[in-house]
């Protein structure tokens, strides 16, 4: 019964409030996809900070720990090979 109240009063309507009425409900589903796009950014924006901290940064602790040690072995290795020369 109450389907046929609502579409009873949409058949009242003019041909300009029906297109308002179109309008502003495109306007509306619109505003709703701009907010959960906006969300959606929002939440990729926590995701890729999160990884950065988890995985990034641990990374370049590792590499410069690499960096370091690769420094220590060239500094070993030139110093062993010069002492094989003097003797």
């Amino acid at each position: 019964m109450t389907a046929r109240k609502s579409l009873s009063v949409f058949t009242k309507l003019s041909i300009r409030q029906k297109i308002t009425l179109i309008v502003v409900m495109a306007q509306l589903f619109a505003l709703v996809a701009i907010l959960i796009g906006v969300i959606g950014i929002f939440l990729s924006n926590t995701s890729l900070n999160t990884i950065h901290t988890q995985s990034l940064q641990p990374l370049q602790n590792l590499r410069s720990c690499k960096n370091a040690l690769d420094k220590e072995i060239l500094l070993k290795a030139t110093d062993l090979s010069l002492r094989g020369r003097r003797f």
